[in-house]
């Protein structure tokens, strides 16, 4: 049976429309986490036990592992070989990370009859880190240094070990059949792709000069008792006015904001809270155009409703969503919501 792998676009606009519509003509198109409903909507299956199933301990790659699927995966559904029409298989994504990336490369080496219990422990921590398996909240914390540059691990970006493999994946520049032959390398190995550790530290050196020059911004949220209203501020974690209706009785949220276009934004807001308001005013999918993007994420499923914030504030923009655990304003199109409309909508489902 052939393979292929595909990154589909997630974008509202016609240049999407076609290159996802040469990917649906190629072959039979099954996705991992595709979380896009009119592109879930085309495809022959969806691995996605968070976004869509709402399992949020359960992570892609963990799922690839057990999955076969339908009989006809393999042959046709009288047990005949598969319809000329069914090849080539293409597993596609439209956001291809370490667990998206990883469960290509576990269907891909399953295919071929690879034993993958050496990849085991790698699995075991893309999975981790994907999901948020490290227990609950652990407090405030202090932000990394040049002195202590990996103070605090969690996600893949914030987690030493991945993060070399995670930015490779993560390369747009790179065809992503390439980055699954790196990723299967790295599961079975553990042998880093050439350069990416050199970019891991430099990138974590960068956001370390960021935070220093303020060009990332974090804060907690706040409640003003006089104005009766939630806000998102600057970066000074004790402030204590309003900057709505310059009165001080105000109340600290258990909400970081946090502004820049670092990669590695919620990490800094877990820092300070254990639900994170994150504002990429110029964020890009793969080389495309800059946009204004919201990511909206909590350590554990105990902080907020994220499901119901999500909801909401679809009701006022169109294209919000994602999991128990993290979603975010539309992809590839600049949110028009203002900083405050999603912290109140936040405040309002705290648990």
């Amino acid at each position: 049976m052939e393979l292929k792998f595909a990154i589909l676009d997630p974008r509202p606009t016609p240049e999407a429309a076609a290159v996802n519509g040469k990917i649906f003509k190629q072959g039979e198109v099954w996705g991992i986490e595709v979380t896009i409903p009119a592109l879930a909507a085309r495809l022959r299956g969806n691995i996605d036990p968070q976004h869509t199933d709402g399992r949020t301990d359960r992570a892609a790659i963990e799922e690839a592992l057990e999955f076969m699927g339908p009989y006809w995966w393999y042959t046709g559904q009288d047990g005949g070989p598969r319809p000329p029409e069914w090849e080539p298989v293409i597993l596609a994504t439209v956001r291809p990370d370490l667990d998206s990336v990883g469960a290509m490369a576990v269907i891909d080496a399953k295919l071929d009859g690879v034993d993958l219990v050496p990849a085991a422990r790698r699995i075991a921590a893309i999975a981790a880190a994907d999901k948020f398996a490290r227990g609950p909240w652990p407090g405030e914390r202090p932000l990394p240094t040049k002195v202590n540059p990996w103070s605090v691990e969690g996600g893949a970006t914030e987690t030493r070990d991945l993060a070399a493999i995670a930015a490779a994946v993560a390369d747009f520049k790179v065809p992503i059949e390439e980055r699954v032959g790196l990723m299967r390398c790295w599961l079975l190995t553990g042998a880093e792709p050439q350069d990416y550790r050199v970019r891991a530290e430099a990138e974590r050196a960068d956001m370390i000069r960021a935070l220093e020059t303020g060009d990332i911004l974090v804060a907690r949220a706040g409640f003003c008792r006089s104005c009766n209203r939630e806000f998102g501020f600057g970066a000074n974690r004790n402030q204590n006015w309003c900057p709505q209706c310059g009165g001080g009785d105000v109340n600290s949220l258990p909400i970081a904001i946090v502004h820049g276009s670092h990669r590695a934004a919620t990490m800094v807001g877990y820092s300070y809270a254990p639900t994170v308001i994150a504002f990429n005013p110029s964020f890009r999918i793969g080389g495309g155009d800059p946009h204004a993007k919201y990511t909206v994420a909590q350590y554990t499923t105990e902080h907020v409703d994220l499901e119901n914030v999500l909801a909401e504030l679809a009701e006022r923009e169109p294209g919000w969503g994602g999991s128990p655990t993290i979603g975010g304003s539309p992809q590839g199109v600049s949110s028009t919501l203002g900083l405050d409309e999603v912290v109140a909508a936040v405040a309002r489902h705290l648990k």
